[in-house]
Formats: structure tokens, sequence, C-alpha cells
């Protein structure tokens, strides 16, 4: 071993007694590959995942017209190995996303357990570019916006798709916002595109750390008045930190407006902050817990629970 391996191992050692999975430390090359994961071009295969439980890594949704996608990779597939590596309880969610990622025109190795079937699955990683932002009116002129994660610039994205909303007049329908499949990131983003929903100087997020606390306030944007328009935000138990700060925060300030439907949230409610240092490496764990901006509530482990549930039947989904 070198120097340099004895040091990531023993920085990886302390990240894991922490037991927190959101806590991380990415080696140079790894670091490089989860900032390349918040741009909009990205190498990739392009299916989001998660640990549910240390060693259970699944597939939580393979994009449309993704590398994922064409090799035939599933909602619910259990990777039980990435090339040769094996998932065990050590391996982090970021560690084993790490190795899925990066270079294009690479191929990696994926053996899944699907059902009762353990099957051996090559994908061709691919430079994609995923907008973060679709919008379009449907067809009965409802408004519907998808945001895919919230990466770099999507605040910016999301007020161009407000700005087409105002200009097509569209003020007397639904405005649906899709944050299905959407796990997380940038507070920052989240919190700026909240200014077009809660009133000027109102807390948007409130923020808990050890000994102190901080109140993210709004810059109140008046783009498009939201106050008296029904909206409908979709959200699924893969929407995750930002997106159930934005869900449920929307939903704190326009009460008797807004509903919440589709399935029970995630439920990670902590804050992490990213550190990079000089060699490219970097760490990300976690600092605080938030809390809704209005009513204080934190759900971490509870969820946000939908208005109207829809139930889908699991086995057709695949």
């Amino acid at each position: 071993f070198t120097e340099e391996q004895l040091v990531d191992g023993a920085i990886k050692w302390m990240t894991e007694v922490t037991n927190d999975k959101h806590t991380t430390y990415f080696p140079p090359t790894e670091s490089q590959m989860f900032q390349e994961s918040l741009k909009e071009n990205y190498e990739w295969i392009w299916a989001y995942v998660d640990m549910e439980k240390p060693w259970l890594l699944k597939i939580t949704s393979p994009l449309s017209g993704s590398p994922a996608e064409e090799a035939w990779l599933q909602w619910g597939d259990i990777i039980l190995k990435i090339d040769d590596m094996d998932i065990t309880p050590e391996i982090s969610l970021d560690w084993a996303v790490s190795k899925i990622k990066w270079p294009a025109w690479t191929k990696v190795k994926l053996t899944i357990k699907r059902w009762d079937q353990i099957l051996e699955i090559s994908v061709t990683r691919k430079l994609i570019t995923i907008k973060f932002v679709e919008s379009k009116k449907l067809d009965n002129w409802d408004y519907y916006i998808k945001l895919r994660i919230f990466g770099e610039w999507i605040n910016t994205s999301f007020e161009n798709a407000i700005k087409t909303l105002k200009e097509d007049g569209n003020f007397n329908w639904k405005i649906i916002i899709d944050l299905r499949n959407n796990p997380w990131w940038a507070l920052s983003e989240v919190a700026s595109m909240l200014d077009k929903f809660v009133p000027k100087w109102s807390t948007s997020v409130h923020i808990k750390y050890k000994d102190t606390f901080e109140d993210i306030n709004s810059n109140w944007s008046d783009l498009y008045d939201f106050s008296n328009k029904k909206i409908v935000i979709l959200i699924n138990k893969w929407s995750a930190s930002a997106s159930e700060i934005m869900a449920w925060t929307i939903k704190d300030y326009l009460w008797n407006n807004v509903k919440i439907i589709w399935e029970k949230s995630y439920w990670k409610w902590s804050v992490q902050i990213f550190d990079i240092y000089n060699d490219n490496s970097s760490f990300k764990y976690t600092v605080a817990k938030w809390f809704t901006g209005k009513t204080k509530i934190w759900i971490d482990w509870v969820g946000i629970l939908p208005d109207i549930e829809v139930k889908l039947d699991e086995e057709k989904a695949k």
C-alpha cells in the first residue's frame, strides 16, 4: 500500500463509523465524478439509485432514453456487484455511485438481482445532456413543470419556465410541479426557487445546527404570484432533501391551494456541507437538520405524507 492509499482508507473508515450514509469522503477521481454529477452534461448511465439499507443498493429510476434503459435495467433491480466490487455494508451510497460513473464510452458490468434471477448486465456510459427543468402546457391547459435534480443553475431554468407560463397567460389553471425521483442537492438553489412562493422576509427554511440556528428568508419575486393559484405537487419515495424542502414549504405557506399527490417522500431532512481540498479530494458531511420555515416541522424518518395517495402495482411497474 502507498501512503496515499492508507490515508484514504483511514478517512473512509472514519466516515463509515458515523453511521451516516450522507457523510462521505471522495478521493480526487471520485470527487471529480461527484462534482460533474451536478451538471446537466454528465458522463454516466443515467439511472437514479439509492441504498435503502447498508448493502441494499437499488435502481430507482432509469431515465427515458438513457444507457440504463437501453441495457434493460429496471426499477427495483438490486445491484450486487459493480464490475468485480461486491456491495457490502462497508460500501457507502456515494462510493458505489462513483464506481458506476464516468468516463463516457466505457462499460460497467452490473450484477443485479431481479426477483429470483441473478443477471449480469453491461452498460455503456455516455455523455448525455439532461434538462434539470422540463415544462409544457397540457391538453387541459394545466401547466406541468418537471424538476429532475437541484443541480447547477436550476433556479434560472425554473424562472424561464415561469416566464413562459406568464407569457402564455395561463393564469386560471393548475400548476403541476413534479418532484418524483428528484433525490437531492443544492439548498441554495431551492431556496431561490421558493422566493416565488414564500412572502418577502418570511422564512423558507429553518436550519438547526448543534448550538445555533439559521433562517433562510425569502427575497420574494413578483415574477408570478402563486398565492391564489391551484398547485399540485407530485412526490414519491425517491423525492428527497431539496425536493422535500420545496414540497412542504409551498404547502406550509399556500396550504388551501396546494395538493400533494402520489407517495410518501423519502425523509432526508439533514443538511450537508461539501468541502473540496487542494488535491481535489472532497468531504461531504452532515452538519445540521432543516425544518419547514413557517411551522418549524421536522419529519426525518417520517417523510411527507401525500394528500392523495396513488397506489401502483409494483409487479406491473417492473
